[in-house]
């Protein structure tokens, strides 16, 4: 995993990337001193983090460190993008002797005193309440960019449960495009999930669909939901997610009868997106050009 310095010298944006090593113990710790000139012309450094172990997360640490060491004769800000939040799928305590992830990671981050704390689509809007500054690229910007930077074009969108239906709105609202709303089935006596269901199922036959959401792991959710869509044959379903783990493969989406499927931000090292969406948001957010308002 890399992590990028990006440094504002007034406007002018100049980047690196710091190298690491182990410890024969096991310890991470740079391998080459961090150096950055001219600090009197400085006015903000960023870090970006794409946090994809554990490790990185201490790596991030090291670096923030190492960066407040060799700046601290100087009022800089320093500030932390993150395009997934770690943790943010462990957003509370369900059982008792069970950890509170994300409580515990937002603790790690608060003892640094970003500037700020950027993330793309917060999985958790628990969140919120625990990082200290933090500020969210949203969901409905992201697809808006998407759609608009290649082209494409939707007869309507699908959210895939209750908890996207906010979202799913809010995209309707920023980009024009009508949407609906899918729900999870579940058995009233034990709680567990039973099927899936449409609000208005028949607002999708003959459309082209696009299904959109935060992030896709394993994909059952959508495999689940897009049976239901097929019962009212839709021209094509397409499915967007901002964070694609694809924990069970790609291929599980696209084989299960999607048309195609894409994320705007992918962690597997295989795959390569060619949608610039994420890079374009970070550039504008290093140089002071982007707004989260």
């Amino acid at each position: 995993m890399d992590i990028e310095i990006f440094v504002n010298w007034n406007g002018t944006v100049n980047s690196f990337t710091p190298k690491f090593m182990n410890f024969s113990a096991g310890e991470v710790h740079l391998s080459e001193p961090i150096s950055i000139k001219k600090l009197e012309n400085v006015t903000e450094i960023f870090i970006l983090s794409d946090v994809k172990s554990s490790e990185d997360v201490m790596r991030t640490l090291i670096v923030t460190n190492a960066i407040k060491h060799s700046v601290e004769q100087q009022d800089i800000k320093i500030s932390l993008i993150v395009p997934y939040l770690p943790y943010s799928r462990s957003d509370r305590v369900c059982a008792k002797g069970e950890e509170f992830g994300l409580e515990l990671f937002s603790q790690l981050v608060n003892t640094q005193g970003y500037e700020s704390v950027i993330t793309f689509d917060a999985h958790s809007s628990v969140a919120k309440d625990l990082i200290t500054n933090l500020k969210e690229v949203k969901l409905e910007w992201l697809v808006s960019h998407y759609l608009r930077t290649n082209s494409l074009k939707y007869d309507i969108l699908l959210s895939p449960d209750k908890g996207a239906e906010e979202k799913g709105l809010l995209c309707s609202k920023e980009t024009g495009i009508p949407v609906t709303q899918g729900f999870k089935v579940r058995d009233p006596n034990t709680g567990k999930l039973s099927g899936f269901g449409l609000v208005d199922g028949d607002l999708l036959t003959g459309k082209k669909v696009l299904m959109i959401d935060d992030l896709a792991d394993g994909g059952g959710t959508f495999l689940g939901l897009l049976k239901e869509v097929e019962v009212f044959k839709p021209k094509q379903v397409d499915l967007l997610v901002t964070h694609g783990i694809f924990g069970k493969g790609i291929e599980v989406l696209e084989e299960g009868g999607f048309h195609s499927v894409d994320a705007i931000n992918y962690f597997s090292e295989n795959i390569e997106s060619n949608d610039n969406t994420l890079n374009d948001f970070i550039f504008d957010i290093v140089r002071g050009d982007f707004s989260y308002e």
